[in-house]
């Protein structure tokens, strides 16, 4: 019998991740995500091969763990793919990152800073002073 090196398999797929816009840094731990069953699977080499929206999103790998930073006031959907290489073989996996937007306060827009305050008659002059700063990507 001649053993044959297989490749790599995904062992626990990643469903989806949702997210609410402005979340703190997601910090996942993807080791069972992909196993050898000819190698030790802690030699796995996992990477972020493609992020589908990066206006929405910065993503890594680091070991075997997933980073997403999200963009400040960004909303929407990016289907992250990972790779895993093992013994000069490798397989892909892709999942999708849907952030989901928040309804964040409104701030005064800093179109007009010299004015100290604002009265209810400044407000009907100089239109809508309110900025939401949101952007669906």
């Amino acid at each position: 019998m001649i053993a044959v090196d297989d490749p790599p398999e995904v062992n626990s797929p990643i469903k989806g991740i949702v997210l609410q816009e402005d979340a703190k840094a997601l910090v996942k731990d993807i080791s069972t995500v992909f196993i050898d069953k000819d190698s030790d699977n802690a030699s796995i080499d996992i990477h972020l091969m493609d992020n589908t929206n990066e206006l929405l999103c910065d993503a890594h790998v680091t070991g075997h763990t997933l980073i997403i930073h999200l963009k400040d006031n960004e909303y929407g959907e990016s289907q992250l793919t990972l790779v895993a290489n093992s013994d000069g073989q490798h397989i892909t996996h892709a999942f999708q990152l849907r952030v989901n937007p928040v309804n964040d306060a409104p701030e005064l827009n800093a179109i007009y800073p010299e004015l100290e305050s604002i009265t209810e008659d400044d407000i009907h002059h100089l239109g809508q002073p309110v900025y939401k700063g949101e952007t669906y990507h």
